[in-house]
């Protein structure tokens, strides 16, 4: 956003003197009964006290002379502003100072004028125009904070603007890209956390309100975070994309940061990666947009490998062969793991020399669990049938796990969730996702975010 307010022009002397004959009060001999007033049967003239009318007719010489007396003018301001009566002085005397100001290169007068012509509650259609004029001449003085206030001031006005882009397009500014500017002032003087935490706030306030959120605001949140190296905010802003935006690119960005920013043990990374895989992160449609530039793909594609070792290491071929052979498969089927790589080939041929001896085993593991008081022949259970795809025996014995004694409650929690969802049962695997705490809880967040999504009948891919 910064890039409109930087490509549009700070206000100077033409910028100021636009907003006076906005205002309908531009200085000369017609001002009491300006053109725009006297166009507009609908507006009452404007009533000026006679005190006001003398001084402000005397400055107003002077200022429209063809050498102002600079110090003959400020001379004349004390009076002018003395003679002050109607909410119509005070809005004519405001205008002339903005002109005075903006004529003698003087910030603090034209701040001076402008605060007088909101004050006079005139032309209050105009207090956004006003209010961003103000946001303008504090940036110029490095004023973060006033030009915080002057922002949110527009903004809560309804303020907006066809502002030009950097790209040389004009794009309409609205006033919630007026609000999110405000947050950037934090940037500019890189309170990072402070700026993302306003701007958390305000999204978060509109969500609630029912009102809609623009993609990009989201995007500068969370690209600020991440770029940052603010892993916590970008977690955040990433959820808030998957619940507003979901697409199988924002929820890559959602497990990037989680993989990037947090310590996780092999068993949430587990997790992790099976989020990611039934999320379409894993998915070789993401490497065939032709459209993207090569290095992005080779970005994406370099992520992707990343995901599909961390996803074989953290299954572990000796404890989960069936997922590890299905997913290393699907690995090379995308393009994305070469069958040559020696590594990806003997761990390949290890899952699959497996799998026979392991399904076998099937049979006596479900009897045993069934009748077995040992928590760790319920979960092994429990982990063996999800791996294989059998997700309503794996919820069962998950659901017994979690009755017993020195069971790891969030991670058959979390086992328990993903059963439920890949059963289809969104709205159970969501509350379950939802009791989850401790260091899990920002994965089963994201877990809840696509149960969610899956109920209002979006994947989220």
């Amino acid at each position: 956003m910064r890039s409109i307010t930087r490509t549009s022009a700070r206000p100077g002397t033409s910028i100021a003197l636009a907003v006076a004959l906005l205002c309908g009060t531009a200085i000369g001999a017609a001002a009491f009964e300006s053109p725009a007033h006297a166009q507009d049967e609908k507006k009452a003239k404007p009533k000026l006290s006679k005190g006001f009318q003398k001084s402000y007719a005397g400055l107003a010489e002077l200022v429209n002379a063809e050498a102002p007396d600079e110090a003959a003018i400020r001379a004349g301001i004390p009076g002018l502003l003395q003679s002050v009566d109607t909410p119509d002085d005070r809005n004519f005397a405001g205008n002339l100072l903005l002109t005075v100001g903006s004529k003698f290169s003087d910030p603090a007068l034209r701040l001076q004028g402008i605060d007088l012509m909101i004050e006079s509650g005139q032309d209050n259609d105009r207090v956004g125009l006003l209010s961003y004029a103000k946001y303008q001449i504090h940036m110029e003085q490095n004023n973060y904070d006033a030009a915080r206030a002057s922002l949110i001031a527009a903004h809560d006005a309804g303020y907006s603007f066809e502002g030009r882009l950097a790209d040389g397009t004009t794009s309409l500014v609205t006033s919630g890209d007026l609000r999110l500017m405000a947050a950037e002032t934090y940037f500019e003087e890189d309170r990072y956390a402070e700026g993302l935490a306003d701007l958390k706030s305000w999204l978060e306030s509109r969500a609630a309100a029912g009102q809609p959120i623009e993609e990009r605001w989201i995007r500068r949140g969370f690209a600020t975070a991440f770029n940052n190296q603010l892993g916590q905010q970008a977690a955040d802003y990433a959820q808030m994309f998957l619940t507003h935006y979901p697409s199988t690119n924002v929820w890559a960005d959602a497990v990037t940061v989680q993989t990037g920013f947090f310590d996780y043990d092999s068993q949430e990374v587990l997790d992790l990666m099976r989020l990611a895989r039934r999320t379409g992160v894993l998915s070789g449609s993401r490497l065939a947009d032709t459209s993207m530039a090569p290095d992005r793909l080779d970005l994406i594609k370099g992520s992707m490998i990343r995901f599909y070792l961390d996803y074989v290491e953290a299954a572990d071929y000796r404890r989960l062969p069936g997922e590890v052979k299905n997913v290393l498969e699907e690995g090379i089927a995308a393009g994305v793991l070469s069958s040559g790589d020696v590594t990806i080939a003997d761990t390949l041929s290890a899952a699959r020399g497996r799998i026979n001896a392991d399904r076998a085993d099937l049979p006596s593991l479900e009897r045993d669990a069934r009748r077995s008081s040992s928590v760790n022949t319920v979960m092994a259970a429990g982990d063996a049938f999800l791996s294989y795809g059998e997700a309503a025996k794996a919820e069962e014995f998950f659901a017994k796990a979690l009755t017993m004694p020195g069971v790891d409650t969030p991670r058959i929690q979390m086992r328990l969730g993903i059963a439920q969802a890949d059963q289809g049962k969104f709205a159970e695997a969501k509350t379950t996702f939802d009791a989850i705490t401790g260091k899990r809880a920002q994965i089963a967040s994201l877990w809840s975010i696509y149960a969610q999504n899956k109920m209002a009948g979006n994947a989220g891919a």
